[in-house]
């Protein structure tokens, strides 16, 4: 898929040269380093949310009781 962006000049010069370096296109280096930054994104997120968890009780009973409702609705 094509796309157009804007990217400040000293940053596009940089890519190149970086690109180049690493022997890809200027559409592969930005679309590696999306893909590198998305996945921090979702590793920090993984990470709040384990962080958030590790605290609570063991108690199961809330999950448990969704499973639940949610096999009882699939069977209605």
């Amino acid at each position: 898929m094509e796309t157009t962006i804007s990217v400040p000049e000293e940053t596009l010069h940089r890519v190149d040269d970086a690109a180049r370096r690493l022997g890809v296109s200027r559409g592969e280096f930005f679309a590696h380093a999306a893909e590198r930054w998305m996945k921090a994104l979702d590793d920090d997120t993984t990470a709040t949310i384990n962080g958030v968890i590790t605290g609570l009780p063991a108690d199961h009973a809330f999950t448990d009781a969704a499973a639940s409702a949610l096999i009882q609705d699939d069977r209605d």
